[in-house]
């Protein structure tokens, strides 16, 4: 069973759903409520996945009777917040031990919800946002996204020990430089990370060498930084002998040095797939 609302915007109000015992999915999207509908949190066991888009009026923390938990939504896989840019807290997760997913993005947060556990953190994004928890404690994590935090100025602690992530996306840290952060020079371990990607970093002018300590590393995306004009030596690519995969997006200073004529393509010419924006340059079987 769903229940899904869309497009009213001066809903202020939904009904009790505490007798909706079968509820798997709720999505509510576009309207006017302060605070999650009566009943929620109290019996919906069987809820599956709950998705909460563009609620400006959401303030603080949206439930009424319970401000510290999701209560029995035992079974919840997938929390997604997105556009609820009033929105301060989120209620501790701790209870949600199934919870695989979760996706929060346009919010007033300053602080990630307590009790956070999931195999992916797959997008989170807040301007007011300065701080992140120790994540050292998520060992499922496999994927992250930190995008759009501008105020951040560190990495979470425990990011790099963790044994099952293999896909990490950093991008819109006005305040971190990836090159010289001594946040992230010092996390070099990483010993599943798979793929790396950079977006909209405005701040580094070179991809930095500690790229070179990422041994599982199998495939770096660049996106979006406009800035960025090198790729770091050919010695220290050449240590990621994983490397399959480089992939260049709207990067114009980059872009042309690392055509098959450029001032970088010695450093990349021996990775099987590389792509600049919408062109394959190379690509060749292993």
């Amino acid at each position: 069973m769903k229940l899904c609302v869309r497009g009213c915007h001066n809903l202020q109000v939904i009904p009790n759903l505490s007798q909706l015992i079968h509820l798997e999915e709720v999505e509510i999207n576009g309207s006017a409520l302060k605070s999650l509908p009566n009943g929620f949190g109290t019996r919906l066991t069987s809820l599956l996945c709950f998705s909460i888009v563009e609620c400006p009026a959401l303030r603080k923390n949206p439930l009424r009777k319970n401000p510290d938990s999701l209560g029995d939504c035992f079974s919840l896989m997938k929390l997604c917040i997105r556009d609820c840019h009033n929105l301060e807290v989120i209620p501790d997760l701790s209870q949600l031990i199934h919870l695989e997913e979760v996706k929060i993005n346009g919010t007033a947060l300053k602080s990630l919800p307590s009790g956070l556990e999931p195999s992916s953190l797959h997008y989170f994004a807040s301007p007011f946002l300065e701080v992140m928890p120790d994540l050292s404690q998520l060992i499922h994590l496999e994927e992250a996204e930190i995008n759009g935090c501008k105020k951040l100025t560190h990495l979470p602690k425990g990011l790099q020990i963790l044994p099952l992530l293999n896909s990490l996306s950093i991008g819109g840290l006005e305040s971190l430089d990836i090159a010289s952060s001594s946040s992230m020079t010092s996390q070099l371990h990483f010993p599943a990370l798979k793929l790396l990607r950079v977006i909209d970093n405005d701040c580094a002018e070179q991809v930095p060498d500690w790229v070179g300590n990422l041994s599982s590393l199998q495939k770096l995306e660049l996106e979006g930084c406009k800035n960025l004009m090198h790729l770091p030596s050919r010695d220290v690519i050449l240590k990621m002998t994983r490397l399959t995969a480089l992939t260049i997006r709207s990067c114009p200073l980059l872009q042309e040095k690392c055509a098959k004529d450029g001032a970088e393509w010695d450093k990349i010419s021996h990775i099987h797939l590389i792509r600049v924006d919408t062109k394959t340059i190379q690509e060749r079987s292993s």
